[in-house]
């Protein structure tokens, strides 16, 4: 090929030397029907015997999809089993309760009030000997190593006392109340105030399905997001990463406005069957006055609760103690306040300490999402820690 090229090219340097002419500078070919270039050698893929030279990607293996339904199975029925022991330790303490209440009363001629809370006490205490002997089947050994459970406590204060503020909100608001002049000592031992702790009962039994439904319906499906995101972190890219984080955020919106509307739904179906079921019953009165509100506060609170376990999602224990304390403080001065309010009002301590803790609660995982990145990768620690003298701060010394 290259010796045609240069045939080619003396015929028209001759030509062109030969004229003298201004159309020195075009080029003719003087001899076209000669060949300037050859065909490249071709062979067959069947016929050659080197090995190919291109790339052949391996055969894809087809990957082991899970069956949504199945895993979903799966799960109900892990929950199921859990629940079916901690109700079946309740349900045979209820039964054992009962048996003793007659046995004491019609066999053993005790008080009513007596025969009561003398069975009451044995049921409490075989329904926690049936919670623990549960526990124990899944937790067979122990290290007995409990001075390094009370450095844990320690270390992780804030979840401690986040948790112990929350059981205190939703408690302490009855305290208050058994202070009130309706109180009734039992037995010089006992306080209670029946209409507004009878209105707790009923509340707390409308909301309560809200526990199962963040479970079922909530965390499940942020738990995978939420993997995504962990997995894209430890071999990811940036691009990745963020896309991950979006779809975890909208994951939470979304779940968190589906368990808004369901529990809706369903408290407001409860609430109008407790409306006409219950006078029938023979609970009117003061208990269904204070009954509306108290709806409502606990409604909030449960929802408050789903939120402070979000927190707890991305390790921001000081802001779930911050809100354990704005839930248990309102309550508390809340209540106080409400007991010379009247009687429709009496719940509006709780309620509002419900409100303020969501809404707290609420516009911190806001802010955790627009500082996830801090959050993240900004809170580690080079030295481990430890107690002792301080490290010199020099560097470097010649």
């Amino acid at each position: 090929q290259e010796n045609h090229a240069a045939d080619a090219a003396e015929t028209v340097n001759e030509t062109v030397s030969e004229s003298g002419t201004e159309e020195s500078s075009e080029y003719h070919y003087v001899r076209p029907e000669g060949r300037l270039y050859s065909d490249a050698d071709y062979t067959r893929q069947e016929d050659t015997t080197a090995p190919p030279r291109y790339y052949v990607p391996p055969e894809k293996k087809p990957k082991k999809v899970w069956d949504r339904a199945k895993v979903k199975a799966t799960a109900l029925g892990l929950c199921i089993a859990l629940l079916g022991g901690v109700l079946g330790g309740f349900i045979t303490g209820m039964v054992i309760t009962f048996l003793c209440s007659l046995i004491f009363r019609f066999l053993l001629h005790f008080s009513i009030t007596y025969s009561m809370l003398l069975a009451l006490a044995i049921g409490f205490i075989i329904i926690a000997i049936m919670q623990m002997s549960h526990a124990l089947k899944y937790f067979k050994s122990s290290s007995y190593n409990y001075r390094a459970v009370a450095k844990t406590f320690r270390r992780y204060w804030k979840l401690v006392a986040a948790n112990f503020l929350y059981t205190l909100g939703l408690f302490v608001h009855n305290f208050v109340f058994w202070m009130h002049p309706w109180r009734m000592i039992i037995v010089d031992t006992y306080i209670c105030n029946q209409p507004y702790d009878m209105a707790t009962c009923i509340a707390m039994f409308t909301n309560i399905s809200a526990s199962t439904f963040f479970i079922s319906r909530v965390e499940m499906h942020f738990h995978e997001r939420y993997a995504d995101y962990m997995n894209a972190i430890i071999g990811g890219k940036l691009d990745t990463i963020e896309k991950a984080k979006n779809r975890m955020f909208r994951t939470l919106s979304n779940q968190l406005l589906s368990l808004v509307r369901l529990q809706f739904c369903v408290s407001i179906v409860i609430f109008l069957l407790a409306n006409i079921l219950l006078p029938i019953m023979g609970c009117s009165g003061l208990t269904m006055q204070i009954y509306p509100l108290m709806s409502v506060g606990y409604f909030m609170s449960f929802l408050f609760y789903s939120l402070m376990l979000y927190l707890y999602y991305f390790n921001d224990l000081t802001g779930a103690a911050i809100s354990g304390v704005i839930f248990a403080a309102v309550s508390l001065f809340g209540s106080i306040g409400a007991m010379y309010l009247p009687v429709i009002w009496y719940a509006l301590g709780f309620t509002l300490a419900s409100l303020l803790a969501f809404t707290y609660a609420y516009f911190r995982l806001r802010w955790i999402e627009r500082h996830l990145d801090n959050f993240i990768f900004c809170r580690g620690s080079i030295l481990d820690r430890g107690v002792g003298p301080k490290p010199s701060s020099l560097v470097f010394s010649r």
